[in-house]
């Protein structure tokens, strides 16, 4: 038996893995109009060597408009799995995932390890046994540091998607519907990954799945998610507009997430939008700036209130709720505007007039948010400026 060779994780392996990586990742963030006749020929030659006919193509400016193809085709078949797709044409086994099975593969028990042992790979993936990959390499090369790559957007598009009008019937086909959203550039953090285990000769595949996984790279970089059904494929247009940020489950690791504070995160160009901050879908009005108090006092998640409130202004805030005076002097008025949900999640802010007149004479209000334990606006006032209590000046500070 050969042994097999470990891989170790040189500068030059790390900067490759980053390039490759970097650029699925482009591809999985674009905005520029579809490639189709490259996502069409792609998706022909996956129909043939499926022994599948060549199907007819059927292009959606966005999801929406793919699922309402996809109702049309699903018949009087309201179920996920009666709905016609041809999942075989979408199959791809991602390569770090066989390789780390088939690492921890001899300790198991059963017909999978009898398997390996026998054919030394993984049926239709790999070509030969995996290099060895030890878990400090495998996450520096897929998963490093801040660079989780694009979280998968499956639980805001099913969240969206259902919030269109539908026919009742058809709520059953959205499951499976929104996960195979993650196809085309949706999946190309995913091609990324098998292609950083190919390209630097961790896993060896097979001739017939190498085609495979170009064909499926190449419906990536050219366009959004598509369907494949028996006499049909629907595909669909990338986003117009695609803004994200990283956000971090903590441990020091970050993915990127759909959010934008000012306009739809996602939007594509039949008017289908996903508005969403931090990842999570919230209401157009929040981010388009027409938000209300109730708005604010009815959210139920802190991080959100304080976005309504800085995307709203807290001057709007102030004027909208019933606020309690705490004190006032000649440098401002501080106001305490109390939460649904007890003194914990109050606002306190200061009330303040810029010192410095404008060109017309009026002076500019200023309203910001400042510690719930300011009983003073001066001392309030200085607390933005990080001065301590007692020492701020309006003059010196203009």
């Amino acid at each position: 038996m050969v042994p097999r060779r470990q891989v170790r994780l040189t500068r030059r392996r790390q900067e490759q893995a980053q390039q490759i990586r970097g650029e699925w990742l482009r591809h999985a963030l674009s905005t520029a109009p579809a490639d189709r006749p490259a996502a069409e020929q792609a998706a022909r030659r996956l129909y043939q060597i499926d022994g599948r006919p060549a199907p007819a193509f059927v292009w959606a400016d966005s999801p929406l408009g793919a699922l309402r193809e996809a109702c049309r085709r699903a018949g009087g078949h309201p179920g996920a799995e009666a709905d016609g797709r041809l999942t075989d044409v979408l199959r791809r086994s991602p390569l770090p995932s066989a390789a780390f099975r088939y690492e921890q593969a001899p300790a198991r028990p059963g017909r999978l390890r009898a398997r390996l042992r026998r054919r030394g790979d993984l049926g239709p993936v790999l070509s030969s046994p995996p290099a060895r990959v030890g878990p400090r390499t495998r996450e520096r090369l897929l998963l490093p540091g801040e660079d989780w790559g694009l979280l998968p957007l499956g639980p805001v598009l099913l969240s969206a998607l259902r919030a269109c009008a539908i026919a009742p019937e058809r709520e059953p086909l959205l499951p499976a519907f929104a996960d195979q959203c993650l196809t085309g550039q949706f999946d190309a953090a995913g091609i990324g990954s098998d292609l950083v285990y190919r390209e630097l000769g961790i896993a060896a595949v097979r001739r017939d799945y190498g085609e495979r996984l170009d064909l499926l790279a190449a419906l990536a970089r050219s366009a959004g998610p598509w369907w494949p059904y028996p006499d049909v494929c629907v595909m669909t247009e990338r986003p117009v507009r695609f803004e994200v940020q990283p956000w971090s489950p903590g441990g020091g690791r970050s993915w990127l997430v759909p959010h934008s504070l000012d306009g739809p995160a996602l939007a594509w160009r039949d008017g289908f939008a996903i508005h969403a901050w931090h990842g999570a879908e919230v209401p157009e009005r929040f981010s388009t700036g027409k938000a209300t108090a109730e708005d604010w006092l009815g959210e139920p998640n802190a991080e959100f209130r304080r976005l309504i409130a800085e995307r709203m202004g807290y001057a709007w805030l102030l004027d909208e709720m019933a606020a309690h005076q705490i004190a006032s002097d000649e440098y401002g008025t501080l106001w305490r505007i109390p939460g649904r949900r007890g003194p914990a999640e109050d606002v306190v802010v200061v009330d303040v007039a810029n010192s410095t007149p404008e060109l017309d004479g009026s002076r500019r209000r200023y309203v910001l948010r400042v510690p719930p334990d300011q009983r003073v606006p001066r001392d309030a006032i200085g607390w933005t400026f990080g001065l301590p209590p007692g020492t701020y000046e309006p003059t010196v500070m203009t």
